[in-house]
């Protein structure tokens, strides 16, 4: 075998190995990425609300967590019925209780 094909051949197997390796640690590193991002986030938040208002850590990081989590389910039910009124997706479940609360 000719030293080019020999170069060719390394070449695409350790393409194909950086490629393997890297799709199994995005996969297994996202969720800790995201963690980190929104400890980053939050940290802050919660050190702003302890020293302003003088209330525990734990406390200031309840109300911080709890406010994010209804800020995401807001924002999810908003996706969720702007999807329910689109025709591409007419019998997704917000659409079946916007029907139910609209026939009482």
């Amino acid at each position: 075998m000719e030293i080019w094909v020999k170069r060719i051949l390394v070449s695409f197997i350790m393409l194909l190995i950086i490629v393997v390796l890297l799709n199994f640690s995005i996969t297994y590193l996202t969720p800790f990425v995201i963690a980190v991002l929104l400890a980053s986030l939050i940290n802050p938040i919660v050190n702003k609300i302890e020293e302003f208002h003088k209330i525990e850590r734990s406390l200031a990081a309840f109300i911080v967590l709890s406010f994010f989590i209804l800020l995401f389910s807001l924002a999810s039910l908003t996706a969720f019925i702007n999807l329910s009124e689109s025709e591409t997706f007419p019998n997704t479940p917000p659409c079946i209780f916007i029907d139910l609360i609209a026939d009482l």
